[in-house]
């Protein structure tokens, strides 16, 4: 302290000065590499593009196709990215089938889901949906009991609100007038939709908080409901985190 007091007031200043600047700089710096991690920009493949990013998209006809990537050099990532490769492999270039995705980061969970719709069939369109949850944190994919897990719920819980919303889309289409329940009662309806487990084929997507199952199902059918069913009908609210 004494030796403070014997600078002159300017090298006092310049004293305040140099230290209010380097503490501004470690703030600076504390908050740079806060991002890195934040971002995950330390593990990125290209740092100057998103966690995930298009990494094609075309459009052919009058479908688009578009391809995500997950830009982390990861195993995880390598995988996923692989396996969506191999995914979208056999629809990429047809003119009939269309290709989306969407995705969303809770937290430490990178969540995704690939869209497919096939046109090119002999009768009804197929619907095609496959999700990836990625735990950034622990660098794991999660399996469908794993993801779950993270909402206190389980496949039963699933199954009967699966086959709750389908009772609902059947009573919809009743009340209009596609058929009547004499001509095709619920069994011919979910024949129609090609289900025979409610359970088969669902996949899980995490969506701002909330678990979402996906559920792939013939909408066509001679009696024209493909009139009826939309994107959303697809998608069945699971849980919120609480």
């Amino acid at each position: 302290m004494s030796r403070f007091r014997n600078l002159s007031d300017d090298n006092k200043k310049k004293v305040i000065i140099g230290g209010g600047l380097i503490l501004i700089i470690l703030i600076i710096l504390i908050f740079y590499f806060i991002k890195q991690y934040d971002n995950y920009n330390y593990k990125k493949v290209n740092k100057n593009n998103y966690l995930v990013y298009t990494l094609k998209s075309t459009k052919n006809g009058i479908y688009s196709k578009n391809i995500p990537y997950i830009n982390l050099n990861t195993q995880v990532a390598k995988k996923i990215n692989k396996d969506i490769s191999s995914l979208v492999n056999d629809y990429k270039d047809n003119k009939q089938c269309s290709i989306s995705y969407e995705y969303d980061i809770n937290g430490e969970l990178l969540s995704i889901i690939m869209k497919i719709v096939d046109y090119d069939t002999d009768f009804a369109p197929k619907v095609y949906f496959k999700s990836y949850n990625y735990d950034l944190k622990q660098d794991i994919l999660l399996d469908n009991m794993k993801v779950l897990e993270l909402f206190n719920t389980n496949e039963s819980i699933v199954e009967t609100i699966l086959e709750t919303k389908f009772q609902k889309y059947y009573e919809d289409i009743l009340d209009l007038e596609y058929y009547d329940e004499r001509e095709c009662d619920y069994d011919c309806f979910l024949t129609y939709r090609e289900i025979d487990n409610y359970l088969d084929d669902v996949v899980y997507y995490v969506d701002n908080g909330k678990l979402i199952a996906y559920k792939a199902f013939v909408f066509y059918s001679i009696y024209g409901e493909e009139e009826y069913f939309k994107e959303d009908h697809f998608k069945f609210l699971i849980a919120k985190e609480s």
